[in-house]
């Protein structure tokens, strides 16, 4: 059974989570923008962007901590902005490393998803890039922040990295 933080990160590179979540009317008050907003994001992919679902706030009992999950499009490009909030600090750190992370976003393949550790974004970040996708991922005290573009990239993945670096340090200001 895959924990919803293996759901949310499979979706960066397959767009499985867009299943489990049918496009719904702008994201409810448990969305993402307080940290992300659509602008944001516009800035990053270079075009419009629209939203399309938002998850009520879920715990995870696996994990435990609680999401905050949404789905935004722009041209054929689904973008997916996941909070997590772990009860501690520490709770947050033992769950999210660079091997995890990869086998989480391809438990059967992981060695084909590159992970790379970064420096000066919040305690811990990765930039994560397959073959459907770019991410990154930020730690910050007890709370993990993911943004990723899945599907159709219009420019070449390494072309994402320092925006979406960019927008994380900005939002995880705000965590």
């Amino acid at each position: 059974m895959k924990t919803p933080l293996r759901r949310s990160c499979l979706v960066l590179f397959s767009g499985l989570l867009l299943l489990a979540f049918p496009p719904a009317a702008e994201a409810a008050s448990a969305d993402t923008s307080r940290y992300v907003s659509k602008a944001d994001l516009a800035k990053v992919v270079g075009t419009e962007v629209q939203g399309l679902s938002s998850a009520p706030l879920e715990p995870d009992d696996e994990l435990g901590a609680k999401q905050q999950v949404s789905i935004y499009q722009a041209g054929e490009m689904r973008i997916l902005v996941v909070v997590y909030t772990f009860p501690s600090a520490a709770a947050a750190a033992s769950k999210i490393t660079a091997a995890r992370v990869a086998a989480l976003i391809d438990e059967d393949e992981p060695k084909h998803v590159k992970v790379i550790e970064e420096h000066g974004v919040g305690d811990r970040a990765f930039w994560s890039v397959a073959d459907s996708g770019v991410g990154y991922l930020v730690v910050k005290g007890n709370q993990v922040l993911v943004v990723s573009l899945v599907a159709k990239l219009p420019r070449p993945a390494a072309s994402y990295h320092d925006s979406l670096k960019a927008l994380a340090a900005s939002a995880s200001a705000k965590l």
